[in-house]
């Protein structure tokens, strides 16, 4: 075989290498893609139905609040669980916000900053969320009167009302600490990660990794 035939061959194999190597690295890009495609959108999902929870639940907590003005305490009771919804909302109106600015034809770099100012969010909204526990009572009294049409403030034994608010005041330190718990250096803790991929941050964890997946071959 000349030196030009052979040449020439090889060549060719090489050619064939390039794009057998194209092709799967495209295959694995597709792949991936629609792997981070299906997490986001089941999360995109997710958020919209708890938008649509908190919206309701916050329509029907102003409704409680018109329809007992003359007892302050279920009025502050409602109020305190409608700021509360309220930021629950907004969380969910964000992160919608971020999802729906992903953008896969761009830069893998960027999605990825994206994802973690999701993940951000995520942490931030769940450490206010903890931040209800000692205002658990006011579930309570609005329970009380939802279901049984009782002002349990006006008719509860004082005893037990007393051993309530201890309870609730108990809760304060349990609150702080679980809120400074709750961080991005944490999630090694297994609790905390379980807490976190709850409320969310598992898909967004999920999707980080099928991009970190395709930018891996992308470079290798």
């Amino acid at each position: 075989m000349e030196e030009n035939q052979l040449s020439d061959l090889l060549s060719s194999y090489d050619k064939r290498i390039r794009q057998a190597n194209a092709f799967s690295l495209q295959a694995v890009e597709s792949l991936q893609m629609q792997k981070s495609k299906s997490v986001l959108n089941g999360l995109f999902y997710k958020l919209l139905i708890e938008l649509a929870i908190g919206l309701a639940f916050t329509s029907l907590l102003a409704l409680f609040i018109y329809n007992n003005l003359g007892s302050l305490p279920l009025v502050l009771a409602a109020a305190v669980i409608m700021v509360f919804t309220i930021i629950a909302v907004s969380g969910c109106i964000r992160q919608i916000m971020l999802l729906s600015t992903f953008d896969y034809s761009r830069d893998i770099a960027q999605n990825q900053r994206t994802l973690a100012s999701l993940q951000t969010h995520i942490i931030t909204y769940l450490r206010l969320a903890i931040l209800q526990l000692p205002f658990y009572f006011a579930y309570i009294l609005i329970g009380f009167k939802l279901f049984f049409g009782v002002n349990i403030w006006q008719v509860g034994d004082t005893a037990w009302l007393i051993s309530q608010a201890v309870i609730s005041v108990a809760f304060v330190p349990v609150a702080w600490w679980l809120y400074r718990k709750i961080s991005y250096r944490n999630l090694h803790i297994g609790w905390v990660k379980a807490l976190v991929a709850g409320s969310g941050g598992k898909s967004v964890t999920k999707a980080m990794e099928f991009l970190r997946e395709i930018d891996r071959f992308q470079h290798s």
